[in-house]
């Protein structure tokens, strides 16, 4: 199924670059297919510190309002139901960010000031080890997330997963 769909990006340059791939371009295909395949407005890629207490945005595209997150950091000790539901289900499908119990902590801070009305997060790992997250956000209207939709983002973190392993730093 997911040939069909957008994912040429991350394949193309997983598959036809050199061994060490920039992580800023595993990033940026990684987001440019998830903004096309999914249709969502906002992409970000955030890493977990050593403990897994803290997240950073590393990456963020937005299609519409230009919103950077680079950045920003969310800790756990904030947002503790979102750190707990996230590393436990591996992912947080929110089809409206306001009345999820696992994303209300973040309204204020976080989906207001952003316009964001649908969320759906999902780990990266290395091996066993969670080491970041990629986010997936509407602005315009809020989203009923599929289980295909989260395959497809299953799909490219791990494609992702695996390159970020020998990605160099820029």
């Amino acid at each position: 199924m997911f040939e069909s769909q957008v994912m040429e990006n991350t394949k193309n340059l997983i598959m036809n670059s050199p061994k060490d791939i920039p992580e800023q371009q595993i990033f940026t295909a990684l987001s440019n297919d998830v903004i096309a395949g999914l249709n969502v407005d906002m992409v970000s890629i955030w890493y977990f510190d050593e403990t897994c207490e803290k997240l950073s945005c590393q990456y963020s595209l937005d299609r519409s309002n230009n919103n950077n997150l680079i950045g920003i950091n969310l800790l756990k000790t904030d947002y503790p139901a979102y750190f707990n539901a996230l590393i436990q289900g591996v992912s947080i499908r929110a089809d409206d960010v306001f009345t999820n119990p696992n994303t209300a902590e973040l309204i204020e801070s976080y989906f207001k000031p952003y316009q964001v009305k649908s969320l759906l997060d999902y780990i990266i790992y290395k091996g066993e080890t969670p080491v970041g997250l990629i986010c997936c956000e509407t602005t315009r209207e809020k989203r009923i997330w599929t289980g295909d939709d989260i395959d497809y983002v299953r799909a490219l973190t791990v494609m992702a997963g695996v390159e970020l392993k020998s990605a160099k730093k820029n």
